[in-house]
């Protein structure tokens, strides 16, 4: 499953080849948050994927914050390092874009537990919680 969500050849479509890749990436779109939210689609998961994390309630802060640290941050680590490079990149560009540019994307995104995400401010706000404050703890 880590390796489906960006594949290798769109990732070197959207970063650089050189050995300093953070310092080489290109401008993202809403589009290319599915690198993330394609942890949660049941279109894309598998069944057994899907039975995991179908009972979480998104609407409950607590298992929003467990999902995140759970689920998504496990599937984040088992991507190679320049995808989690590229998707810490995207999360990192995501701060500019608008809720109406977000909105789109997360209209076509099934959960396994037949949620929709409506309040897209706030899962954003976690899913950067998550990934870009324990970069900043880390020092990356």
């Amino acid at each position: 499953m880590a390796d489906s969500i960006i594949q290798p050849s769109a990732t070197y479509s959207l970063m650089g080849e050189g050995p300093d890749m953070a310092t080489e990436m290109h401008a993202f779109c809403p589009d290319d948050l599915m690198s993330f939210l394609g942890y949660l689609d049941a279109n894309i998961l598998d069944d057994a994927e899907c039975a995991l994390i179908e009972g979480v309630n998104i609407d409950d802060d607590a298992q929003l914050e467990t999902l995140m640290r759970g689920w998504m941050r496990k599937n984040f680590t088992e991507c190679d390092e320049r995808n989690r490079a590229a998707m810490i990149e995207i999360l990192r560009q995501s701060q500019h874009w608008s809720e109406r540019q977000l909105a789109p994307v997360f209209s076509r995104i099934t959960l396994p537990s037949g949620q929709m995400i409506i309040d897209v401010p706030r899962f954003m706000s976690a899913l950067r919680s998550e990934f870009l404050s324990v970069l900043r703890e880390d020092g990356e």
